[in-house]
């Protein structure tokens, strides 16, 4: 191995082990929003009073926030690669800029402003997630405790075939010797600890590795100014079925093994399942689940296994219930949904996998398809 290939072999250790302390203080910001609209959500009583409804959505947004950080520090040891889906660019980022302005100083005014059709993109939602929050992020930073305007500006371009996002702020802007040094993973204006400094590389690698590019126009005194461009599809969204009152009666003849060494998540599941009107057995090991797929083989409709646990992971469980019953459906929840991950596990016999943390409708929705599956499987030509 040459010597700049251990360089670059060697960086992902070094720098974040320099950012450690950084990544740790957002993660724990985002934990303290989790565990404080909680704590309101428990105050304020029945659901469907506004500030309890809005203390749950709060908590959705920041366990998203928390996952897309450690989806950044996947992305830079690139162990992290995505699936890609199709999807509003001007919408996320109006979302996403409506999330992180409601949690920060008041002093700031963030205006959002489409330009043109919307920009339709294929790309990782999660991490273009990311590019807008960093961006966000800095021009939040920029414009500091003193308050100021941070624009965002969304445009799609059929002549170049890319949306372009436009993050520009009325902040000190950067000194031209510091705007070389932007993109380097270790750069940030911040003070030590806070924020992970992740920020610009990422966006710069995320962007490029989905066709894109990012530049940045900054005058000391006069702000400063991020471009994004990612490149257009001209695929279709595919917009996800509504809830259909009457699926839970429909899901009731369907029973489930639910696999997890850990209590919380297995309670978790629980209510999950329930609630959509599966009748569902647990197990707290490969093991233990595999021993009751023994004992009686046909009860079971489809498996939904955690990845990693002790004596047999969800990976094994899969392979042996393979020799037992090759078309049950099984489903795998994982922390490490990656492509790669993806062509491994379906060589293992897994029907679908479902990404942590997951919303209830992603679960649904991986259900549903794999038990669609095999109503098709079971209908006699």
């Amino acid at each position: 191995m040459s010597i700049t290939n251990q360089t670059i072999a060697a960086e992902p250790v070094v720098v974040l082990g320099e950012l450690s302390r950084g990544i740790c203080h957002d993660l724990k910001n985002f934990l303290t929003a989790i565990q404080g609209n909680a704590e309101m959500a428990r105050r304020t009583g029945t659901s469907g009073e506004e500030p309890l409804e809005r203390s749950l959505e709060k908590i959705t947004e920041a366990a998203l926030a928390a996952s897309d950080l450690c989806n950044q520090v996947l992305a830079y040891s690139r162990q992290g690669a995505l699936p890609r889906s199709v999807f509003n660019f001007s919408k996320l980022v109006e979302r996403t800029a409506l999330m992180l302005h409601d949690a920060s100083q008041t002093n700031i005014k963030v205006t959002v402003k489409t330009d043109g059709p919307d920009a339709i993109v294929e790309a990782s939602e999660s991490q273009i997630r990311q590019i807008v929050s960093n961006l966000i992020a800095n021009a939040f930073h920029a414009v500091g405790e003193k308050g100021g305007t941070v624009t965002l500006t969304v445009s799609a371009s059929k002549e170049s075939g890319t949306a372009e996002l436009e993050v520009s702020d009325t902040g000190p802007g950067i000194a031209f010797e510091k705007q070389t040094q932007l993109f380097e993973p270790t750069f940030t204006t911040k003070a030590f600890g806070v924020g992970n400094g992740l920020g610009l590389m990422l966006v710069k690698r995320i962007a490029e590795e989905h066709g894109g590019a990012v530049s940045c126009k900054s005058e000391p005194g006069k702000g400063c100014s991020f471009q994004v461009t990612i490149p257009l599809t001209d695929k279709v969204i595919v917009e996800s079925p509504q809830d259909d009152k009457s699926a839970s009666s429909l899901h009731r003849k369907y029973n489930v093994l639910l696999v997890d060494d850990e209590e919380f998540m297995r309670s978790l599941g629980i209510d999950i399942l329930q609630s959509l009107g599966y009748r569902v057995t647990v197990a707290s090991t490969g093991r233990e689940a595999f021993e009751l797929i023994q004992k009686n083989p046909d009860y079971f409709d489809v498996i939904l296994s955690d990845s990693r646990m002790p004596e047999m992971s969800g990976e094994e469980l899969a392979l042996e219930t393979r020799k037992i019953r090759p078309n049950l459906p099984f489903i795998l929840v994982t922390a490490f949904a990656s492509i790669d991950g993806e062509r491994r596990t379906k060589k293992c016999g897994i029907h679908g996998i479902v990404a942590k943390p997951f919303l209830i409708e992603d679960l649904k929705k991986a259900l549903d398809q794999a038990l669609s599956q095999r109503e098709k499987d079971l209908t006699p030509c």
